[in-house]
């Protein structure tokens, strides 16, 4: 490569260059992109990627928040245990009685602190 740039004007190599780098900014663009928003509801998809980038997120709380969440909405049309059930399939290496304390705790927490 470094003999295909002495053959090349210096205009050439630099619009090669330029272009090189849009590339690697696109790809890193998309790479971004891929990344899913759980916290959509909360916080934007700017501020959420930034925490990513940064490591300030704590991805087990964001997991127990979406398997909240996810309680909660099949709550709306099945019961307890096929909702605790249904959640156990997306995260199979989570016991019954894990899912349980996660969706449970956070009602707990919330009395515990109006009190």
């Amino acid at each position: 490569m470094h003999d295909m740039k002495k053959s090349l004007t210096k205009k050439q190599a630099k619009d090669m260059e330029k272009v090189s780098e849009q590339l690697s900014s696109e790809k890193k663009r998309a790479a971004k992109k891929q990344i899913e928003n759980p916290l959509d509801d909360i916080v934007s998809d700017e501020i959420y990627e930034k925490l990513v980038e940064n490591g300030l997120l704590d991805y087990k709380a964001v997991r127990d928040y979406q398997i909240k969440r996810l309680f909660k909405d099949l709550r709306n049309y099945m019961n307890v245990g096929d909702a605790i059930e249904k959640i156990q399939d997306r995260y199979p290496y989570l016991r019954f009685d894990t899912i349980r304390k996660i969706v449970y705790n956070a009602k707990s927490e919330k009395e515990s602190s109006e009190k």
